[in-house]
């Protein structure tokens, strides 16, 4: 799908700046139990708005639940892979927290463009 190259770029250039991808992984950065961190409210609508628009471009034209479905996990999929790659760069944290709100917003996005 085309029309998803663009936010996909976006969300790679907002979640992976400065680009400091380094030789060896940060696993104790990792938050695995969401929520267990401080995290300022904005992160987490930030989180949802940024995936929005690409739920939005895999869920236009119609298709109902089922596109739906499929935008979600491909978003989650996304952010799973956004995230892995954040656990080689200094000055990222990598949470579940974050792969909950991008999957929110990959849902609101293709719920809104698919109905």
């Amino acid at each position: 799908l085309a029309r998803c190259a663009v936010p996909v770029a976006v969300i790679l250039l907002v979640t992976t700046w400065p680009w400091s991808v380094q030789d060896h992984s940060h696993w104790s950065s990792v938050e695995w139990v969401p929520f267990t961190k401080y995290r300022r409210p904005g992160d987490w609508i930030a989180n949802i708005g940024l995936f929005v628009p690409f739920g939005a471009a895999y869920g236009w034209g119609g298709g109902g639940g089922r596109r739906v479905r499929t935008a979600v996990l491909v978003g989650v999929g996304c952010s799973l892979a956004v995230e892995l790659l954040q656990v080689f760069m200094h000055g990222r944290a990598p949470t579940t927290a974050d792969v909950i709100a991008n999957g929110v917003g990959t849902w609101a996005g293709a719920r809104w463009a698919s109905a």
